[in-house]
């Protein structure tokens, strides 16, 4: 077989295999989106129909009857102030690591990259939150603060040896104090792998659910996939309802993605160019 005939094959193969696979996405979620404006005898055939009449009022009622604003505003606070407490952590330690060529950095990287690895949502980590007195939104909050520091750390890592290590020196001659260098030079320059952390780290945050079950013990504190699954509860007759509050708690994460999708990109595949 000549090498050009192959090298189609191989394209139409890749191409047909994406395909199928977009296909057996996409189905679900036009599904989910047209069921959300359908009655519940037209929703619970679960197929890809065009609804009778677009019923907006399924939304109203998931908004009223689900609670969702106030779930909307707790998944906010928590996701905002997580990924706030993640960057300003890991985005200082990826830039010393990348730095620091000596045993002791790398030993540290080692470290910080089995938290990657070991599981924090365990028993003793709820009974020490118990012992140090934190509950409901605080410890939430740092416990996905814990989880997320270790990616987002070699995602920055990542992202900073592809910056000449010589520009903090001509910046230290310049009379660049070491945190004048971090803030005002290697900072915005981080841009892209800010984005990247801040998106990865609310998307998980805001579809969290086993962190905020065990550490929001209040209905009142509840995020949006606890209420979701109480909603899926009460609800779970009317498919119609359950797929109108599935769009309605991932709608704000889709949109920020899509927003901010090309930054995403350009910080997932910095860290792995050699520069």
């Amino acid at each position: 077989m000549m090498p050009g005939r192959k090298e189609r094959l191989i394209n139409f193969a890749l191409w047909l295999i994406l395909a199928v696979a977009g296909i057996v996405v996409l189905i679900p979620i036009v599904m989910i989106i047209l069921g959300a404006f359908k009655t519940p005898l037209e929703a619970a055939k679960f197929d890809l129909s065009l609804p009778e009449k677009w019923n907006f009022e399924n939304f109203r009622t998931v908004i009223k009857e689900g609670k969702m604003i106030r779930a909307f505003l707790n998944s906010v606070l928590i996701a905002v102030l997580s990924v706030a407490g993640t960057v300003l952590c890991a985005a200082p330690c990826g830039f010393i690591l990348s730095r620091r060529k000596q045993k002791a950095s790398r030993n540290m990287f080692k470290y910080i990259f089995l938290g990657q690895v070991a599981p924090y949502q365990i028993v003793t980590t709820f009974i020490l939150f118990k012992i140090l007195h934190i509950s409901g939104y605080s410890a939430a909050i740092l416990l996905f603060i814990a989880i997320n520091i270790p990616f987002s750390t070699m995602l920055f890592e990542g992202f900073v040896k592809n910056i000449p290590a010589e520009l903090d020196e001509a910046a230290a001659l310049d009379g660049c104090s070491p945190l004048q260098l971090y803030f005002k030079i290697i900072l915005p320059l981080m841009k892209p792998v800010t984005v990247t952390c801040i998106i990865s780290t609310a998307i998980g945050v805001w579809n969290e659910f086993m962190i905020p079950l065990y550490m929001l013990t209040s209905s009142k504190e509840w995020t949006l996939p606890l209420t979701v699954y109480n909603f899926y509860g009460r609800y779970s007759s009317e498919w119609n309802l359950v797929f109108a509050c599935l769009i309605l708690s991932s709608l704000p994460m889709v949109i920020v993605y899509i927003c901010l999708q090309k930054y995403v990109v350009a910080g997932m595949t910095a860290g792995a160019v050699k520069g």
